[in-house]
């Protein structure tokens, strides 16, 4: 890690990506564990971290924990998601996602020669 930590990332999360396809759950964690005691910046761990959640989704069938992995990376990046929300607060996110949903225009598949 000391020397090469470029290349040593890339090892330990073909690794952890090729353990998940096996259904490895210990060596991904081992591999992802390595990864996550490295002092890197987030953005150099996020693969890891995605490889984390399939795994908890995936593997351990614990969407939940998948969800809290998510959030624990994203507060990290700086994005921060409130614990509880309020109907009213809900409302008005729900309105303006329909407002946004409602200017996107679905492109057919007639329209794709």
């Amino acid at each position: 890690w000391h020397n090469e930590a470029t290349l040593s990332l890339d090892i330990f999360s073909t690794l952890a990506k090729s353990e998940f396809c096996n259904g490895d759950l210990k060596e991904v964690e081992t591999c992802l564990g390595n990864i996550f005691e490295q002092d890197l910046p987030i953005e150099k761990k996020a693969d890891a971290y995605g490889v984390k959640m399939f795994s908890f989704y995936y593997l351990k069938g614990e969407p939940v924990n998948a969800i809290e992995v998510g959030l624990e990376a994203l507060s990290q990046l700086g994005v921060k998601f409130p614990n509880k929300i309020s109907k009213l607060a809900l409302a008005r996110e729900m309105i303006k996602t329909k407002r946004m949903l409602k200017q996107l225009r679905i492109v057919g598949l007639s329209d794709h020669h």
